[in-house]
């Protein structure tokens, strides 16, 4: 009997042991899931807080830029308005600019237009000299000289040969008459100096050579056209 009240007494020992164990531990239990709930709706909260905070800082900034493009807008109907009055009266004042300046111009332009007629008849009465009858004169014959000019001479007057720049002894110059093209320099020495003479006669090419040093060309080689052969004389006797 004893022995079964020790073993009684020990279990029950130990039952209160486990029992207050197991109540320890679902107090930590309980504290920890508390203290998570706290921390979840302490973050729920700042949460919340931010957004607030954010909706708040947009409406301000709505608020602004509603009340600076009410601004902006009074501002450019001002000016508007500003112009419209503006531009009647600029109006009205070029007008009157204007029609003072040509009254005034009517006024002074009559005796001043009647003096320089005056002046000028009397001028030309006095100028008109020999001298500037002889003038006009030249004049004229000089415009029928350059009325009786060649068209092809005054179309081809440009040279657009290529002429070598370097002077040497052996070169030689060929000159053509052709209205249309030119000498062909295919095959020729790059030394052989070209000239194009449009439409010249025998002795305007005599004339011309006349007038060219040509004492550094060792030959000299002329192709005209049966044409200018026949109207411009013996070739023999006009180019030596």
């Amino acid at each position: 009997m004893k022995i079964m009240n020790e073993i009684l007494i020990d279990t029950k020992f130990r039952l209160n042991n486990f029992q207050h164990d197991t109540t320890l531990q679902l107090s930590q239990l309980r504290d920890e899931i508390a203290s998570v709930k706290n921390a979840i709706s302490l973050a729920n909260q700042q949460s919340t807080d931010k957004v607030e905070t954010i909706s708040q800082s947009t409406d301000i900034l709505s608020k602004s830029i509603k009340q600076a493009n009410d601004a902006l807008h009074r501002k450019l109907q001002s000016v508007h308005d500003n112009i419209k009055k503006i531009i009647p009266s600029t109006a009205n004042m070029a007008e009157r600019l204007l029609q003072n300046e040509r009254s005034e111009r009517a006024t002074t332009e009559t005796p001043q237009s009647e003096k320089s007629n005056d002046n000028g008849s009397s001028e030309r009465a006095t100028t008109e000299t020999p001298q500037s009858e002889k003038s006009i004169n030249n004049g004229s014959g000089h415009e029928r000289k350059e009325s009786e000019q060649s068209p092809t001479e005054q179309i081809l007057e440009v040279n657009t040969d290529i002429v070598d720049t370097v002077d040497r002894a052996d070169t030689p110059l060929k000159i053509g008459d052709s209205i249309l093209k030119g000498i062909n320099r295919s095959g020729l020495n790059k030394n052989t100096h070209i000239k194009t003479l449009p439409g010249r006669k025998i002795k305007d090419i005599r004339l011309t050579l006349d007038s060219w040093d040509i004492t550094k060309y060792k030959n000299v080689i002329i192709y005209i056209g049966g044409n200018d052969m026949a109207e411009g004389g013996d070739a023999k006797k006009s180019i030596p």
